[in-house]
């Protein structure tokens, strides 16, 4: 992608745009990294450790994960979903740009109707009767998860 139509901009759930990188004046030898650089210098995070870079090309594992459907009877895990192209979505239930982004994947999942693709809509927010209005408003048939331990 040529340099001046590169963009990184950073919004936070309330719909501020809280940051961002533009028209870059030269074309970086990694834009990967360069805007990974940004993002962290933006977010106040840790320099990029060795644990997170690619082997070879190969991003490295996801962490395991176990999150549960609303009602607590049903655990997803990342084992479970060795094999398959897992979209791991984290949401607040309040947020105007997540339900689009929702809505959207919903869409995606609706169209494809591949059974390789699981979706996994994660809640940062552990009141369950909001993820239940925000579902009925949205009239989205994703089953949404909470992360109980947090993890």
């Amino acid at each position: 992608m040529p340099p001046a139509s590169s963009a990184l901009l950073l919004v936070d759930a309330q719909g501020y745009a809280i940051g961002g990188v533009a028209g870059l004046a030269q074309q970086p030898k990694d834009q990967d990294a360069a805007f990974g650089f940004e993002l962290r210098r933006l977010l106040h995070l840790e320099p990029k450790s060795s644990a997170a870079t690619p082997l070879l090309g190969v991003r490295p594992e996801a962490p395991a994960f176990d999150v549960v459907k609303l009602d607590g009877t049903t655990h997803v895990t990342l084992e479970q979903q060795k094999g398959k192209v897992v979209v791991l979505v984290f949401f607040l239930p309040t947020c105007p740009h997540c339900h689009d982004a929702l809505k959207f994947l919903d869409g995606l999942q609706k169209q494809l109707a591949n059974p390789e693709l699981v979706i996994v809509p994660v809640s940062v927010s552990d009141k369950k009767y909001v993820v239940e209005e925000m579902v009925g408003d949205l009239g989205i048939s994703l089953v949404p998860y909470l992360d109980p331990s947090k993890s």
